[in-house]
């Protein structure tokens, strides 16, 4: 099941980070995040990765990780790749995206504070980023986790493949708002949760429940 259906009220998801502004439209209408704990990791989606909008284009940051058992290796199990100086790197992109929008100090410091903990496992910093959002955006669902792994669920909207930034989904929002350079690209969809946060900060709860 696809999230089409304004009234399903649970949402499967993966572990994601800093996921795209469409993904918590969605969360904002629903009583349930539930995480696929047991999912095999998949590259090059949302898991590790986000999408900003830089001065010149859609940047896309990711977080380098090991996979400690190969190809078999869960979502849970990913572990952070602190060999390149991938911090600096997302924190200096982050500032020469956003340091002319209204609210990026006032997030900045608490993001930047969670990537110097340097977590050993990605799943731990995706949650406590994923934790922080929640509360900035005044989000008010409930979270559980997955037991084991299905392939299909009946009665739930299943975004854990869809949640990727070659697919479509998450640049399906009509909605609009301010966002940095939008004189030079217009509004530019799809882009993460934080390019929301740092244009409109505290209304950003209720742009996303509207």
């Amino acid at each position: 099941m696809t999230c089409k259906n304004t009234t399903v009220h649970k949402i499967l998801i993966p572990t994601t980070l800093f996921g795209p502004v469409y993904l918590y439209q969605h969360l904002a209408i629903s009583d349930t995040c539930i995480f696929e704990k047991h999912e095999s990791y998949l590259k090059q989606s949302f898991r590790n990765r986000y999408q900003i909008g830089a001065p010149n284009k859609i940047q896309d940051l990711s977080i380098p990780v090991k996979k400690i058992n190969g190809n078999n290796t869960l979502s849970s199990e990913i572990e952070i790749d602190y060999s390149s100086d991938w911090i600096g790197q997302h924190l200096k992109s982050m500032d020469t995206a956003y340091h002319s929008s209204p609210f990026h100090l006032y997030y900045i410091d608490y993001i930047a504070e969670e990537f110097n903990k340097k977590h050993i496992k990605l799943w731990d910093l995706n949650e406590a980023l994923f934790l922080l959002l929640r509360k900035w955006l005044n989000l008010n669902f409930e979270i559980e986790y997955t037991q084991d792994y299905h392939n299909y669920y009946k009665d739930l909207c299943d975004l854990r493949t869809d949640l990727h930034p070659k697919k479509s989904w998450h640049k399906e929002s009509s909605k609009n708002y301010t966002q940095c350079f939008d004189d030079k690209f217009g509004f530019r969809l799809g882009l993460s949760i934080i390019d929301l946060l740092f244009n409109l900060g505290p209304e950003s709860s209720l742009f996303l429940k509207n």
